[in-house]
This record gives C-alpha cells, sequence and structure tokens, in this order.
C-alpha cells in the first residue's frame, strides 16, 4: 500500500487490485474522518487504521462512503462495520441482490476473499446528501454513468471532487446499460463547478482536465456509435477504427497516452455499449 499525502485534508492510499491501481481516500475534517471507498479486502484498510492513530484521530467519528457497488471498492467495509457507511440507495440494492454471488465467485477462484464479509451501506440517499463540519461542506452528488448507483464526493471549499470511477485515467468505463448519453450530460455539468484537485477511483492524482479529456472520450464514443447506428452498419464497424481516433482529434490527446491492454479491452466494451445504447434509443434521439 502506498501512502500519498496530498494536503492537510486530503490522504491517498494506493495499491495494485487486479492490475489497476485503485484508491481509497481519507479526509480528515475538524470533527471527523471520512474515507471515500475501502478497496477489495478489508486488509487493505489496515495502513488507514493506523495513520488515524498516528495522528491521534482514532477517536473521531469515522464514516464510510462508497461510490458505487463494484467489489474493489466496497468489500473493505467490513474494516468499519461499526461506522455509519453511505451510498447512493441503488448501491445498497445491487449489494443486496448480487453481492453475495459476486462474492462467491471470487471466493472460488481466490482464497484471499474468504477474509470478506459484505456489509452494506446502512444510510442511502436518491439525488444528493450534504454533510458539514465546522465551515467544511462535503457534497455526495448522485452521479449515474459509469454505473446508475455512482456518486462522487465533492467539496467546494477546496475545489476537490473525488470522483470514484466517473471519472478514469485514461478513460472511464461504461458499464450502465442505457446510460451513455446520460453520462456524457453529466459530464458536462461539471465545467460549471470550480474544481482543482480530482481524485479518480483508479489511477494518479489529476487536475480538472481529466474532465475535458474523458468527455471528449465519451462524446466521441457516442457520436460515432449513433453515426455508425444510423447507417446501419455492423457494431464491428467502430472495431476497426484506431483508439486514437477517440482520445485526439479535438487536441485534447496531444500528450502521449500509453494504453495497456486492459484498456484496450475496456475501450471495446464502451463501444459495444454506446452503440447497443444508440441502437435502442428512441426515435428522433
Amino acid at each position: 500500500m502506498r501512502m500519498i499525502p496530498v494536503n492537510k485534508r486530503l490522504t491517498l492510499f494506493q495499491a495494485e487490485v487486479e492490475g489497476y491501481l485503485t484508491t481509497a481516500a481519507l479526509l480528515l475534517l475538524p470533527g471527523c474522518n471520512i474515507i471515500v471507498d475501502t478497496m477489495e479486502l478489508p486488509s487493505r484498510m489496515e495502513p488507514i487504521q493506523s495513520y488515524l492513530r498516528e495522528k491521534g484521530r482514532e477517536t473521531h467519528p469515522l464514516w464510510v462512503i462508497n461510490s458505487h457497488h463494484h467489489w474493489d471498492h466496497v468489500w473493505g467495509n467490513s474494516a468499519f462495520s461499526g461506522c455509519p457507511i453511505i451510498a447512493h440507495e441503488f448501491c445498497r440494492r445491487r449489494l443486496e441482490s448480487g453481492g453475495e454471488e459476486v462474492l462467491e465467485q471470487y471466493r472460488a477462484k481466490d482464497k484471499r476473499y474468504g477474509e470478506v464479509s459484505l456489509v452494506l451501506p446502512g444510510i442511502t440517499f436518491t439525488d444528493r446528501m450534504l454533510l458539514r463540519d465546522g465551515d467544511c461542506r462535503v457534497d455526495l452528488l448522485h452521479f449515474p454513468g459509469h454505473t446508475d448507483d455512482s456518486l462522487l464526493v465533492y467539496l467546494p471549499g477546496e475545489g476537490l471532487l473525488l470522483a470514484g470511477d466517473s471519472l478514469e485515467d485514461p478513460f472511464p468505463m461504461l458499464e450502465w446499460e442505457g446510460g451513455t448519453e446520460r453520462y456524457l450530460l453529466n459530464l458536462l455539468t461539471l465545467r460549471g463547478k470550480a474544481i482543482k484537485t480530482v481524485v479518480p477511483g483508479h489511477g494518479p492524482l489529476s487536475g480538472p482536465e481529466l474532465i475535458d479529456r474523458n468527455l471528449h472520450y465519451i462524446r466521441q464514443v457516442w457520436r460515432l456509435a449513433r453515426a455508425a447506428v444510423r447507417r446501419k452498419e455492423p457494431l464491428e464497424s467502430l472495431y476497426v477504427l484506431p483508439v486514437e481516433v477517440f482520445l485526439h482529434s479535438s487536441g485534447i490527446g496531444d500528450k502521449k497516452i500509453e494504453l495497456r491492454p486492459c484498456d484496450r479491452d475496456t475501450h471495446l466494451r464502451n463501444l459495444e455499449r454506446a452503440y447497443l445504447d444508440a441502437r435502442d434509443a428512441p426515435e428522433g434521439r
């Protein structure tokens, strides 16, 4: 586990989880501690607990926020099973309906997951939720796109956005059926916020330029998928386009981006998701 102090309020804890750099974020507010996402194992959370003891913060109230229901963001919840856990209401529903089944599948492949006990969020919301601690404001915003239960954690006074998997480097994954256009519209709303620092769920700390890169990528995917559907071309017609077409055509991709095999796999899945969404969209959309 790598610890990255960002400022007096924010520290990141990062580890490789099945090939992806995965982040749990710790916020130290005047009267409480907040952890955003708990990775895939409760034992991953031990460095955070040790850090809180070193800082003399172990007696402060602790809140956990799950950005969405995926296993690599929630399976560490049991390390904080006595603490309030907050998520969107759809997150709790997803974990209730299929969480144990997914966990059993992973246990069958890797005995390390035997330490995981599924702990569901006990506090949920639908659209937004406001947390206050002294003069510090924390906004929890429903942000469907990557999944239908995704949320953002936004500290407007700090210009800080903890994005979960809604923003990723080099680009996010489209998993929500029917959600590509909504994702694009949601990303556009971020341009109106005074964001200085972006913490993605996977990848390095970034600035607001990550919003523009992700927005451009999804816009390109959606535009080309819709065009293929209108021309009655098969999904495979998108596969032959080099990924650089989706990254570079507006100048946002001037910086060389090294793509891993897993990134290219994600891109192909994104094309499929966008194509199916475009095909199934109502007439005239």
